[in-house]
């Protein structure tokens, strides 16, 4: 379990832009853009953190930065707690720390699926904007300024427009599915299914160990049911967040929050 965390991080750390930071120390991490948008400052408590982790975790973070940090299983169930009463609320759903070992078979659908090409990123930026109600300069800060031989773009296409992306990571035998967005008014329609099957199926490799993910609640079932399993039982803490992005991933407003 820890590998995969390992892997989260490092893979993270491609993702925070030119003037991010990335953090470590014992039993936690953070993954800092500085933008203001929960879901660009990802951080963790891994395996074996307790309250000293999470009060150093919230100590390196700027002030009212919003965050959002996982809680895993086996770290000490009391830092949640001690979140809370450092000014985070705490979502009503568990999350997952997913991965799958093997690549998924392509789902067949009548949609055109391809890796994005250079001058198709803003559309791949355009559609997770929507999608998770975060502005696109600063996806076009973050996600936009990883290098391309880290990072995959894949868009689904209904004709000339597409409709779904998925940003794949790549480093040291791991894939990360680092965002993955159907816009709401698309959804339904099997063009997530259809691509993220295409797009790790192409992208696996003899050294591929895993792929893996964090699923929120209103991904998960899509993710299990093309091969992904938990590793672990994830808690989720935020601060800055609003209704919009929460109602986006199948979270009910956090109280007090």
């Amino acid at each position: 379990m820890q590998a995969v965390w390992d892997a989260h991080f490092a893979l993270g750390r491609m993702t925070i832009g030119p003037a991010g930071s990335s953090r470590r120390g014992d039993g936690w991490y953070a993954l800092v853009s500085g933008e203001q948008s929960a879901e660009l400052n990802m951080c963790a408590l891994t395996p074996g953190a307790g309250a000293a982790a999470a009060d150093e975790l919230v100590g390196v973070l700027p002030p009212d930065l919003p965050a959002v940090i996982f809680r895993s299983q086996l770290a000490d169930p009391f830092t949640t707690t001690r979140l809370q009463q450092l000014g985070f609320s705490t979502a009503p759903e568990r999350e997952a720390l997913m991965i799958c070992t093997r690549p998924p078979a392509p789902t067949a659908a009548p949609f055109g699926i391809r890796r994005a090409a250079e001058d198709e990123i803003d559309r791949g930026i355009a559609i997770s904007s929507e999608a998770h109600e975060v502005d696109g300069d600063m996806l076009e800060r973050t996600l936009a300024r990883t290098p391309q031989d880290v990072i995959e773009l894949w868009l689904a296409w209904d004709g000339a427009e597409p409709i779904s992306a998925v940003w794949l990571l790549h480093g040291d035998g791991a894939i990360g599915v680092w965002s993955m967005m159907t816009p709401r008014r698309h959804q339904r329609r099997g063009a997530g299914r259809a691509l993220l099957t295409a797009a790790l199926a192409d992208t696996w490799s003899a050294d591929t160990r895993f792929a893996m993910l964090i699923a929120t609640p209103a991904g998960r079932r899509l993710y299990e049911s093309v091969g992904f399993a938990a590793a672990d039982d994830v808690t989720t803490s935020f601060r800055g967040i609003d209704e919009a992005l929460l109602d986006a991933i199948g979270q009910a407003a956090p109280p007090g929050g």
